[in-house]
């Protein structure tokens, strides 16, 4: 692998540096399920983060983005260790979020250094200083995934780099540490594990409690997903994606309150030891219809919640008193989520079974593209649609099967972001392709369409360059 002239510059003579790479991530289904329990569907994308590490010596974290200036930030950001390092492990994510937090214009620097953190603190990593020059392709801010690519990426390279293995799931459950931790994003786990454990054009099931990992699916012969940008810009960290995300835990308290439950216990219980395992998606939509459902509050404020409830099990986000949450719509979404997305899984296999007339297909392939619009919809009622993303459902509608479309829906955090679609053949690519054009021109805003897949960090291999 050859340098560029930049990169060779950035590092300087007589140093190895270390090569990785992971792609974005398309939510096919289960989206904001995920830290409600949900099985989810991911598929990898062909757009990568790659990212270049060198160590150090002299307790500084470096890092440049060669993406950054479009994005309006700083390219380049460093730090030192020893800012960040603290006696007291209790209070080491607190230390470094509230430092890193510092660091003015170079808010991505968080994720990278991140990293770094996580390693020395949760797997002693022997890390005194690194190096580290990020490039991307996976754009920012449209739910695809690019914070956990990065993530995944710099973990990926720094293992390497230190010769670490980490066992298991582990280096996706240190990501999303940084991330909730560090970066201060409630994410669910699904990102991570996508883009480590993915696989090229297969989907990957996914039971978030919290990283029960399925075999991958294969696209059955001539069905594609391809992701159209809406032109909104989407954030984890926004208000709706934490009040959803709230909402939700809210319902569930206020089930688990039901059930005999004390405030105390939901503060300071083990999810084992909780109804449902502490997990939303482990109650049939029969059962929370004939239990549940009449005890849920359609909205509530806050402050109604916490005089009435008390406390969720959530240690990232908390209700705010003056806000008003949709309880009930967020509390049904992974409970018929997690069984959508089972039906889900359970058609696609069958699809792959070679053993089905044209008839046959055609009626499951409608059946895939009816869930996905459920979730679509789901997805509304939890206040996490926009108008641009329901504008390319729309439009997926109205192109119908008769032009190779089954189905479409917003995708990962809502509230913008890309719309994923299904489709068939030749004839579904280039109504996708007329539906981004229409969209592009009615919306004043370039609609990237992504389509195509790549293999996940955990398969991609790692270079060893020296300069």
């Amino acid at each position: 692998m050859k340098l560029s002239k930049r990169i060779q510059h950035f590092f300087g003579p007589s140093r190895q540096i270390i090569y990785a790479s992971a792609p974005g991530r398309i939510d096919v289904m289960g989206g904001i399920g995920d830290y409600s329990g949900s099985w989810v569907l991911q598929m990898p994308i062909r757009q990568r983060t790659s990212v270049y590490v060198a160590l150090r010596d002299d307790g500084v974290l470096r890092a440049h983005s060669a993406s950054a200036k479009s994005a309006g930030h700083a390219e380049t950001s460093e730090c030192r260790l020893k800012q960040i390092q603290s006696n007291n492990k209790k209070s080491f994510y607190e230390r470094a979020q509230r430092e890193l937090s510092k660091i003015p214009d170079r808010s991505w620097a968080a994720y990278i250094f991140g990293c770094a953190l996580a390693l020395i603190h949760d797997a002693n990593a022997p890390i005194q200083g690194a190096d580290f020059w990020i490039e991307t392709n996976v754009p920012i801010g449209k739910g695809i995934s690019s914070s956990a690519a990065l993530e995944v990426a710099v973990m990926s390279a720094l293992c390497r780099t230190i010769k670490l293995q980490l066992p298991g799931n582990q280096l996706p459950l240190l990501a999303q540490r940084v991330e909730n931790e560090i970066v201060g994003a409630p994410c669910g786990l699904m990102d991570q594990l996508a883009c480590y454990f993915g696989r090229e054009n297969k989907l990957l099931p996914i039971l978030c409690q919290p990283d029960i990992l399925a075999e991958p699916i294969s696209l059955p012969p001539n069905l594609r997903i391809i992701g159209i940008d809406s032109g909104v810009r989407h954030a984890v960290s926004g208000n709706a994606y934490g009040d959803a995300r709230a909402a939700t835990f809210m319902g569930y308290s206020t089930i688990a309150k039901q059930l005999g439950v004390s405030t105390s216990q939901l503060k300071n219980a083990k999810r084992q030891s909780l109804p449902f395992n502490g997990y939303l998606a482990n109650i049939t939509p029969s059962l929370f219809e004939r239990e549940f459902a009449s005890s849920i509050p359609d909205k509530v404020t806050g402050k109604t919640f916490l005089q009435s409830t008390g406390a969720t099990i959530d240690k990232y986000t908390t209700p705010q008193p003056s806000r008003t949450y949709p309880v009930k719509p967020c509390t049904q979404y992974p409970i018929y989520e997690n069984q959508r997305v089972k039906i889900f899984q359970m058609i696609l296999r069958h699809l792959n079974s070679n053993l089905l007339k044209k008839k046959e297909r055609d009626d499951c392939a409608l059946q895939l593209g009816e869930l996905m619009m459920q979730s679509h919809q789901g997805y509304n009622h939890c206040q996490l649609g926009s108008a641009a993303t329901d504008a390319l459902v729309e439009r997926g509608v109205q192109f119908g099967p008769e032009n190779g479309i089954f189905g479409a829906k917003i995708t990962g955090g809502g509230s913008g972001g890309v719309v994923c679609f299904l489709c068939e053949g030749r004839k579904g690519v280039q109504s996708v392709r007329e539906i981004a054009a229409q969209h592009e021109a009615d919306f004043k805003c370039e609609s990237t369409m992504f389509s195509g897949s790549s293999d996940g960090a955990h398969w991609t291999k790692t270079h060893i360059i020296n300069t």
